[in-house]
C-alpha cells in the first residue's frame, strides 16, 4: 500500500514538473521550420489571452483565439481561411459554445454571411448579396443541425450597414484586431517532448 502511495506522489509530482515547464513555454515551432507556429500572449488587462496559430506553416498567424482567463473557455476566434493576410471569419463564444460565427466572404472589409448556433448546432443562416445590383438576404432556417426552410427577400441595407447591423447584435469584443500582426517574436521554442502524445 506504501508502495503505491509513494508511486502516486511520484506522478503527481512529475505531471506539476510537466505542466510547470510547459507553462514557460510560450512558443512554438511544431514543423522545425524556426517560425513561431503557435504561440500564447496575454492580454494588457490579465482578464484574458490569445493563442495565435500558423496553420500553413508560412511563418505568419492566421488563427486567432481570445480566451477569459479565469475560466480558459473561448470567448471569440478570427480565422484567415484564404491566407491573404487578412481575417475573414470571426468566431463568437458564449459559455465556452460558439454562438455565432460571421464572414467577409467578399473580401470588403463587411460581414456578410452569418451563422447562429444553440448548444452546438447551427439554427439559422443569413446571407447578404446582390443580385443585379439589387441587395437581398437569403435566409436558411435548421432544426437539429439539418435545413427545414430558405427564403430570400430585398433588403435596403448597403454591405456596410448589415455589417453594422451584425455587429451591433453580437458580443464582439473590439479590441481584437482584424488583421494578423507580422510580429516577430523573440527565441522560438520547440515542441515539447510528447505533446503529440
Amino acid at each position: 500500500m506504501i508502495r503505491y502511495i509513494g508511486i502516486l506522489l511520484l506522478t503527481f509530482a512529475l505531471v506539476d514538473a510537466a505542466s510547470s515547464e510547459q507553462e514557460l513555454a510560450r512558443y512554438w515551432d511544431y514543423n522545425g521550420d524556426g517560425k513561431e507556429d503557435l504561440r500564447y500572449e496575454d492580454a494588457e488587462d490579465y482578464s484574458s489571452y490569445f493563442e495565435y496559430l500558423d496553420r500553413n506553416f508560412d511563418g505568419k498567424e492566421d488563427y486567432r483565439t481570445q480566451y477569459d482567463a479565469g475560466s480558459d473557455w473561448p470567448i471569440q476566434g478570427l480565422s484567415d481561411d484564404n491566407f491573404d493576410g487578412n481575417y475573414e471569419t470571426r468566431y463568437i463564444y458564449q459559455n465556452a459554445e460558439v454562438i455565432a460565427i460571421v464572414t467577409d466572404s467578399s473580401g470588403d472589409g463587411n460581414y456578410d454571411i452569418a451563422h447562429y448556433y444553440e448548444v452546438g448546432l447551427i439554427t439559422r443562416s443569413v446571407k447578404y448579396s446582390l443580385d443585379g445590383g439589387t441587395p437581398f438576404l437569403q435566409t436558411v432556417t435548421y432544426l437539429f443541425g439539418f435545413p427545414i426552410s430558405t427564403s430570400r427577400r430585398e433588403t435596403s441595407e448597403t454591405p456596410s450597414q448589415f455589417h453594422k447591423s451584425l455587429k451591433s447584435r453580437m458580443p464582439l469584443n473590439q479590441n481584437m484586431p482584424l488583421k494578423p500582426s507580422n510580429r516577430v517574436a523573440g527565441e522560438v521554442v520547440p515542441e515539447p517532448d510528447g505533446a503529440n502524445d
